[in-house]
Formats: structure tokens, C-alpha cells, sequence
């Protein structure tokens, strides 16, 4: 604090032993296992699709809330291909059998964890329920590389409320900057 720098206390969400997938449903809220049977049966979860299609979902989200994407597509881009030529994370889209993408998001495990590290939703498709079955179809995923699912450490009120209809305990970190 004397060398000018501040903290401020945030929140991420997390499941542990995700091994456990049949506890893990048994926990979710019914709006969310509802939301997760709709949408199998009108989608398509695709693994390691292209980054691009990720991007474009991200930008047309942030476009959704009046904000512009914090980083460019070439970064997101360049990240998944050193995640993929690492075996460290994956991209899973959810299609409906017109091809078209409805929400994408990106994973990344390192040693027991699995982070959603990104994602986006088409707002006109967004009444699909496609983020909540990517959410279920990646915890399934990640259980084969991990111990712990983390969200993300959001602040924004609807995403808090979205993460915790899966049973996620919020977990304090600190944010320092200058």
C-alpha cells in the first residue's frame, strides 16, 4: 500500500472432486439440468473447433453488453494453438444441425485444475440453453484431466448467478494493481 499499490478482494467459482459427476448433477439447480436436457437434444458439442468461431461468439457477447473485447483475436488465437500443441486445453461449440454455432468456450487444465478460461454466446440463440450444456459437457471433459473445475472469476451479477445454479463455491482471490 505505501509503494502505491491497491487490492481489491474478487471471487472465482470452483467445483472439487468433479470425478464425481453423478453428485456433481445432483447438485445443480433445476433451471440449469432443464436448461442442459433441452439443449442436448437440439445441439451438438464440437471439440477442438476453430479458435475463430470462439472470437467472433466472445466479440458478439461483449457487443451484447455495450463492451469491446479486451484483447485482440490474434492473442486468443495464438493461446489456443500453444494449448493445443501442449495438450493443455480445448474449445467446445455447441451447434445446431444447421452448423450454425450457438456458445463456444475455451478449457485449460494444468496439473489437478481445469479453468474456463473464455466463452461467447450468440445473443439471438441465446434462449438454447447452449452455455449451460457446454458447462456440463466440459466438466465431463475435464474430469478425465482433473480434480477441480474453476469458472472464472467473474464480478458480473448474472454470470455469478449462472455459476452458482452448478453448485460452485465461490473462492476469494486478491487483485493487486498499480
Amino acid at each position: 500500500m505505501w509503494e502505491g499499490f491497491s487490492q481489491q478482494t474478487r471471487y472465482t467459482y470452483r467445483l472439487d472432486n468433479i470425478q464425481d459427476l453423478d453428485s456433481l448433477w445432483k447438485k445443480f439447480n433445476s433451471n440449469i439440468k432443464r436448461n442442459i436436457k433441452k439443449s442436448e437434444k437440439i445441439l451438438t458439442v464440437v471439440e477442438d473447433s476453430d479458435p475463430e468461431v470462439l472470437y467472433r461468439l466472445f466479440a458478439k457477447t461483449m457487443h451484447h453488453q455495450g463492451k469491446r473485447p479486451g484483447y485482440k483475436k490474434s492473442l486468443l488465437i495464438a493461446l489456443y494453438n500453444e494449448l493445443s500443441l501442449r495438450r493443455k486445453g480445448t474449445i467446445l461449440v455447441a451447434e445446431d444441425a444447421e452448423g450454425r454455432p450457438h456458445a463456444a468456450i475455451l478449457l485449460v487444465w494444468h496439473n489437478d485444475e481445469c479453468y474456463y478460461l473464455v466463452g461467447g454466446t450468440d445473443p439471438d440463440l441465446r434462449q438454447s440453453g447452449a452455455m449451460a450444456l457446454l458447462m456440463w459437457k466440459g466438466i465431463n471433459l475435464a474430469s478425465n484431466y482433473a480434480k477441480i473445475f474453476d469458472f472464472e472469476g467473474s464480478m458480473q451479477q448474472g454470470i455469478d448467478k449462472f455459476i452458482r445454479n452448478f453448485g460452485a463455491i465461490p473462492q476469494p482471490y486478491y487483485q493487486i494493481y498499480k
